[in-house]
């Protein structure tokens, strides 16, 4: 049988209030003075525990002889206190679940929230909070060689998985041999100079959301929450295409290029 004072604790009561119900309990009707000698409880803490175990109907109290004695109501009070407190909490946790949106809107201010992942299952983990901001837009610039020779395309399923149930429209800038973009994923790419290769990183602007990914070493994910540090990149990086020259590829050579890596 569980031992009921965990339980009472676990449903709000104090040290003193478990001591001086259960005291009331087993010893009948009693004054504080025999509940705080009982208990070796003080004066005070009885008649404090008293007084909040009389709010919550679990003891009364009655004159005999002159004197005020306390006794506990019966233990299936207790039990319909401890199913009022469940009915409670239940409220509390929905009228919480509410409040979450604009707390988090409120929480640190104007900081920036900065959270760190290791090694593929961070960088997963890195994608789903970014997939839950269903947003429209989203900018990247990719080392494309350095990521495939850590990543293999079935790492990569996911992240392209969700981007065809999201529909972003991905404005990307890659280092790699020209190739169109996967089947049913709105991007718009550009290619840079083969000699620019060699960031071995990613970074992702989507909402308020900044994500780095290093292709070195360990992978490490890392995301930045601010929304002035995310328009700052997405103003680079609408700069940054401008800069770049729209390469119009013919499909011969497309096909031609994914004949040869197959064949590599």
């Amino acid at each position: 049988m569980p031992r009921i004072e965990p339980i009472l604790r676990s449903i709000g009561f104090t040290e003193s209030e478990v001591k001086t119900y259960l005291c009331a309990l087993t010893g009948g009707p009693q004054p504080a003075s025999d509940l705080s000698q009982k208990t070796t409880l003080s004066r005070q803490a009885v008649y404090s525990a008293i007084d909040s175990l009389t709010d919550r109907g679990l003891i009364s109290s009655v004159q005999r002889d002159g004197r005020t004695v306390f006794m506990a109501e019966s233990p299936k009070a207790l039990l319909a206190y401890a199913k009022r407190h469940e009915d409670d909490v239940r409220k509390r946790l929905a009228d919480l679940e509410i409040c979450i949106p604009s707390l988090e809107l409120q929480a640190g201010g104007e900081r920036p929230v900065v959270k760190m992942y290791e090694g593929k299952e961070g960088m997963r983990a890195l994608t789903q909070q970014t997939d839950a901001l269903h947003e429209e837009e989203m900018y990247e610039l990719t080392d494309c060689y350095a990521m495939f020779e850590v990543l293999t395309e079935e790492d990569i399923a996911p992240y392209r998985e969700a981007l065809r149930k999201q529909k972003h429209h991905v404005s990307s800038m890659i280092s790699y041999k020209f190739r169109p973009s996967p089947e049913g994923i709105a991007a718009a790419r550009m290619y840079l100079p083969e000699s620019d290769a060699g960031f071995k990183s990613h970074v992702q602007v989507v909402g308020n959301h900044v994500n780095f990914i290093t292709f070195v070493g360990k992978l490490h994910s890392i995301m930045i929450d601010s929304k002035p540090v995310a328009d700052l990149m997405r103003l680079l990086f609408r700069y940054a295409r401008k800069g770049l020259r729209t390469e119009s590829i013919p499909l011969s050579s497309v096909q031609k290029t994914m004949k040869e890596e197959r064949e590599s």
